[in-house]
């Protein structure tokens, strides 16, 4: 078959001046190197893919991705010179390819708001109030009663026998002092806004002895002293035996709201001790023979400390009964 390509080929060439092998009907010129060599091309390669006999630097994919055009053809042996080899465009190259895209940063998170200071509804915690002024001592009502204003306290002064039954004044502080044998009639202080007694004499406030108000002070301090009764129905009682023998009876009455008792000497307190209290009762019986017939007593607590005394035994019927001795009621 290829002699008679290579036949057909001189044949053509010799009619027709300037043809060229390469121009043929069949466009196949070559199945290997040695059938380009048979051509006469010089230098030539067989490129199996086209059938063609191309030169044998052949331009491969340039970085622009063009090839390097094909060398001209070899002349045929005749006069005509040969076309020039047709052009293989080499394979493209590669394009570049951009760097991978840095990641971008990381969108800064917004701190978390603080908490708002709560806001409270609750008002303060009041302060104790202050306690409501004393009235003013009232000269003329105080003269009756035997007495002097004296730092706005109605003072009524009693030694002996030279005064009666005293009787203090409504509506006012009233302050009695009582010396030997003084007040032996009794003091009634039911009525003034606060009362203190004092019966410091051998045998003073010998009658009984009664006082309310904001507060009552009983003071005892003479030997058989207060030795009948002392009843108090104030808001407040406080009341001292200190005198030997003193202090025969001890009542806080109903209507009396905190009762405060110190018996601190021999006998003292020891017929009855009743607390009607509806506050706090608090009883001291500090001694062998104080609080000889005992202890009675009733309402929110009641507290008896009893060191040797309190030989009648102690009866609390309080809603709390504390102390150092056994509930003994009956």
């Amino acid at each position: 078959m290829l002699a008679r390509r290579v036949f057909w080929f001189v044949s053509t060439c010799v009619l027709l001046v300037g043809c060229s092998a390469l121009l043929s009907d069949d466009p196949i010129q070559c199945e290997s190197d040695a059938d380009c060599a048979e051509l006469g091309f010089r230098n030539k390669t067989c490129q199996l893919s086209t059938g063609l006999c191309v030169d044998a630097s052949g331009g491969s994919g340039g970085s622009s991705g063009a090839g390097t055009s094909g060398s001209a053809g070899q002349s045929g042996g005749g006069a005509t010179s040969g076309s020039g080899g047709m052009p293989v465009a080499g394979t493209a190259g590669t394009p570049p390819t951009g760097g991978t895209s840095g990641a971008g940063g990381s969108v800064p998170v917004a701190g978390t708001a603080g908490s708002a200071g709560s806001v409270s509804n609750e008002g303060g915690a009041g302060g104790t109030p202050e306690p409501e002024p004393e009235p003013d001592c009232e000269p003329g009502a105080c003269s009756t009663a035997g007495g002097g204003c004296v730092n706005n306290k109605c003072v009524i002064e009693c030694d002996g026998d030279a005064c009666g039954a005293i009787t203090c004044p409504s509506n006012m502080p009233c302050e009695v002092n009582c010396a030997s044998n003084g007040c032996k009639n009794g003091v009634d202080c039911n009525n003034a806004s606060s009362c203190k007694i004092s019966c410091g004499g051998l045998t003073s406030c010998g009658s009984d002895i009664q006082c309310g108000g904001r507060s009552c002070t009983v003071e005892c301090t003479g030997s058989s002293s207060c030795f009948n009764a002392v009843h108090c129905s104030a808001e407040v009682c406080n009341i001292t035996c200190s005198g030997q023998s003193s202090c025969g009876n001890v009542f806080c009455d109903p209507g009396s709201g905190d009762c405060n008792v110190s018996c601190l000497n021999d006998q003292t307190c020891g017929t009855a001790f009743v607390s009607q209290a509806s506050g706090t009762t608090t009883v001291l019986c500090d001694g062998a023979t104080t609080c000889g017939s005992g202890v009675d007593c009733g309402g929110t607590s009641c507290n008896v400390t009893c060191n040797g005394g309190c030989q009648g035994g102690v009866c609390c019927t309080a809603d709390q009964c504390d102390g150092n001795v056994t509930n003994s009621c009956p």
